[in-house]
């Protein structure tokens, strides 16, 4: 089981939601008779069906179906896209972000629900102001709702003077006087964490010492007393260079997370975005540009996602929020346009009151800036980043030929791990009698937790978030290929005789083609398909390999009985408290860390509950390792058997891309997780220069299978033509792959003859039945 935690964080305006996400907001008094009404069907509440689904998440949408579905959401308002931490703010001068958080509690980790303010009363006495604004039966009927969601206030300075920063910055008493203040008021109104919001203001009034002390001061008392702390932060633009990447490496350590605010970056003088996504990317690279720990660093980063637009007008502009939008965009006839710079909607129109050049962030706008978190935590080892969502147009190179093999969406654990997922029950019950080191947090998630119904007849089966995720993969196909795929290529589409790579193609198909996709059944192949799981029959590497359990798992077991997975166990008993852990048990947790997680199940700070067991980073990195060490000798390239076992579906992507067939074709199967890595393998891939054993742990190893070989896991090759010949791209995790020994074009692209001779004259004279044959011994 191989999961991808992503740790790359939102930020949600959560007052002003875009019109096409706000639910329906009733208004006391009389309802105006709108003329948008009068023309427009105007839908209102749950639907049925996703925007998706529905192929409203388009680059040019229709002003009429903006309109039409302003007020409406997907029924299933747990169900959440983005894996990673969403904060969502709501804002005091709209109220209805507290309707909006009950109805999308589930899909918000953490909320700041209110604005309060810090006042230094005399020497070493503060006190937090504005607590009459907490709503506690509010935050009670989130938590019920959301489960996982969390309470952070923001905290502002906005009322001190220069005598009071002066005296909070210079002497430790204040510092500590201040902390106490928060936390005292954290613990009154069961508050999480708190949102600090004093860099902007102090920044280029005092020494940077003095400030960078102060927070990491704060930061730092309050993780002893388990209470978040969140620092807001401007994003760099044209003036003062007021918070930058040296800052930001001597803060990351002691705060939870920085709250980027990445909005308002056009202006009346530069018409365009509220936050273009080109911007967004820079501001990002600004404070964490250095590689050294750089997962890490980003991982913490809440990156700014704005709901509101603005409206230039010859006077000037201002910003807008959905009201506003929504009466300007009635004047709109046919489809709003795209801006490619900036990825955003916008659009151009002559009321009475003169004309208006609005941008305004759609379902396909915000869907980027989601797509930008999501691309591998901002991987600088991208060649062309993060731009996989939108049409990619390359001067004078045409595509032809798609081929695609993809592994089935997120599922449920094995019928082995269904068993023993009870037995956690047992280890919930000791770990809340026993533990000290709990904290309050922890203990309530842990009371709140039971597994996870699932029947042993539904072993293996698709989740619906493994379906999503499928449906968003075809989706992104077919706007990243919208003329391809408009000009009728002829389409092949298999999948293994299982349900959950049945659902994976079906799902597919439907995000390829929302509007006839249901016509389009994807063809079942046998269960040894030589293409598709070639390995399934090959008699020799399943006995000499799969069932040699003391060949292919002697560095996983070896590395289990090492000093570092020892020093692993004896943490976990320590901070649980319970003597009889085992290896076993903790390979348990990891595992079902993993899969809740996957599913968005009983989530605590975005992750698992049993996440949370893991109290040490490096913990991860040898849980990750052990299952490494199981896979590379299994699946990569331990053995020569494994490393030529997929032959045959080496050759099937030249059956499929030849250059000589004149034809437009695309090409996709729906396989597991064992072909993919053999693939990987087959292609030389993710290979480090020296094998993985139990003495050579190195966390900066190529071969991690919870990133190469995550649900739902993709490799492409995709065949262009051009005046210079075919020319050949190949994509894995939908990133351009540098291909080794092949001298690569601007655009990640290899010439055909060059792929050719690398990979198919070996594969071309593949013959599985030879090669799988296992000799008689005498």
């Amino acid at each position: 089981m191989k999961i991808i935690f992503s740790y790359i964080l939102l930020i949600l305006l959560i007052s002003c939601v875009s019109s096409t996400l706000n639910p329906s907001k009733n208004k006391k008094g009389k309802t105006k008779s709108s003329k948008q009404e009068a023309n427009f069907k105007v839908n209102k509440g749950p639907q049925e069906q996703s925007v998706y689904e529905r192929n409203l998440v388009n680059n040019e949408p229709l002003a009429s179906d903006i309109i039409s579905e302003a007020h409406t959401y997907y029924k299933d308002t747990s169900l959440k896209n983005f894996n990673g931490t969403v904060l969502g703010y709501v804002t005091p001068w709209n109220s209805h972000g507290y309707d909006v958080a009950k109805i999308f509690g589930p899909k918000l980790n953490i909320i700041s629900p209110v604005w309060l303010q810090i006042m230094r009363i005399s020497d070493q006495k503060y006190e937090i102001t504005g607590t009459h604004d907490i709503d506690k039966g509010w935050m009670k009927e989130v938590r019920e709702k959301g489960k996982i969601t969390k309470f952070f206030p923001r905290i502002l300075f906005e009322h001190f003077t220069d005598k009071d920063y002066s005296k909070l910055l210079t002497y430790h008493e204040e510092i500590n006087a201040a902390v106490q203040a928060i936390i005292t008021t954290c613990k009154k109104y069961n508050f999480d964490g708190v949102v600090l919001e004093l860099w902007s203001q102090l920044a280029q009034r005092v020494d940077d010492h003095h400030l960078i002390n102060l927070v990491k001061s704060i930061g730092s008392q309050l993780k002893t007393v388990n209470i978040g702390c969140i620092l807001v932060i401007p994003p760099s633009q044209r003036g003062p260079d007021i918070f930058n990447e040296d800052h930001f490496d001597q803060l990351w350590e002691d705060v939870t997370a920085f709250s980027l605010m990445t909005y308002d970056f056009s202006s009346y003088q530069r018409p365009g975005a509220n936050a273009p996504l080109y911007w967004m990317k820079r501001v990002v690279e600004h404070i964490t540009h250095s590689t050294e720990k750089l997962q890490e660093k980003r991982a913490k980063i809440l990156l700014g996602l704005n709901f509101y637009g603005y409206d230039f007008t010859p006077e000037g502009g201002e910003a807008v929020v959905a009201e506003t939008y929504l009466s300007l965009l009635k004047h709109v006839k046919g489809r709003l346009k795209f801006d490619e710079k900036d990825h955003e909607n916008y659009f151009e129109v002559k009321t009475s009151t003169g004309k208006h050049l609005v941008f305004y962030p759609t379902l396909y706008s915000i869907q980027q800036r989601i797509d930008l978190a999501h691309m591998n935590r901002f991987s600088t080892k991208n060649p062309y980043s993060f731009t996989h969502q939108t049409f990619i147009s390359y001067p004078n190179f045409e595509p032809k030929k798609i081929w695609s093999i993809l592994r089935h969406g997120t599922r449920l654990p094995s019928k082995k791990v269904i068993s023993k997922y009870q037995s956690l029950v047992h280890i919930r019950d000791e770990l809340l009698e026993n533990s000290t080191l709990l904290s309050d947090q922890q203990r309530h998630a842990f009371k709140n937790w039971k597994p996870m119904d699932i029947q042993l007849e539904h072993q293996k089966f698709i989740t619906k978030e493994g379906e999503q995720e499928h449906l968003l993969l075809g989706t992104r196909f077919r706007k990243r290929f919208p003329t391809f795929f408009k000009s009728m290529p002829s389409l092949t589409f298999k999948h293994t005789p299982t349900q959950r790579t049945q659902k994976s193609a079906e799902k597919f198909i439907q995000g390829l083609f929302p509007a006839n996709g249901s016509n389009i059944k994807p063809i079942v192949v046998d269960r040894d398909d030589p293409v598709l799981r070639p390995y399934k029959g090959c008699s020799l590497w399943r006995k000499t390999v799969k069932k040699n359990k003391d060949v292919s798992l002697k560095e996983k077991r070896n590395f289990q009985s090492s000093e570092l997975v020892d020093n692993v166990v004896n943490e976990f008993r320590s901070f649980t408290q319970i003597d009889h852990l085992t290896i076993d048990d903790i390979e348990l947790i990891y595992t079902m860390c993993g899969f809740e997680s996957s599913w968005n199940y009983k989530l605590f700070n975005g992750r698992s509950v049993w996440c949370s067991l893991f109290t040490n980073e490096n913990h991860f990195k040898i849980m990750e390792f052990l299952e490494d060490l199981e896979y590379y000798w299994i699946d990569g390239y331990g053995y020569e058997i494994t490393k030529n076992v997929a032959c045959k579906t080496v050759n099937d992507i030249f059956i499929n891309l030849d250059p000589s067939i004149d034809e437009k074709k695309a090409t996709f199967y729906f396989t597991h997780s064992g072909t993919i890595l053999k693939l990987l393998t087959s292609l030389g891939l993710y290979k480090d220069d020296y094998d993985l054993t139990a003495e050579n742990f190195h966390d900066d190893r190529q071969w991690k299978t919870s990133i190469i070989d995550s649900f739902s896991s993709n490799i492409v090759v995709i065949l262009y033509e051009s005046k210079q010949g075919p020319y050949v791209q190949l994509l894995h995790q939908e990133q351009i792959v540098n291909l080794p020994k092949c001298h690569m074009n601007q655009y990640g692209m290899c010439p055909y003859e060059v792929f050719e001779e690398l990979y198919n004259n070996k594969a071309k004279h593949c013959n599985l039945s030879e090669l799988c044959h296992v000799k008689d011994e005498l």
